[in-house]
């Protein structure tokens, strides 16, 4: 999914690693707002593309308003 459409979440800073941005090497570095549950992976370094991957078992739908 695009990062614009993310909502709730928090990044893992000590997992945010890459030289412009986040690689996604060290595994899940987004977290639940709310709870502070591992709930995705932001990918957006220079050399991949911009994306955010969810744990489908952890996050659902909700509807838009």
């Amino acid at each position: 999914m695009s990062p614009g459409d993310l909502v709730g979440t928090t990044e893992i800073r000590s997992r945010w690693d890459g030289c412009c941005g986040p690689g996604g090497f060290d595994g899940p570095n987004l977290a639940c707002a709310g709870c502070g549950a591992e709930v995705g992976l932001w990918i957006g370094d220079c050399y991949t593309w911009l994306e955010v991957v969810l744990d489908g078992h952890r996050v659902g739908r909700s509807p838009s308003a």
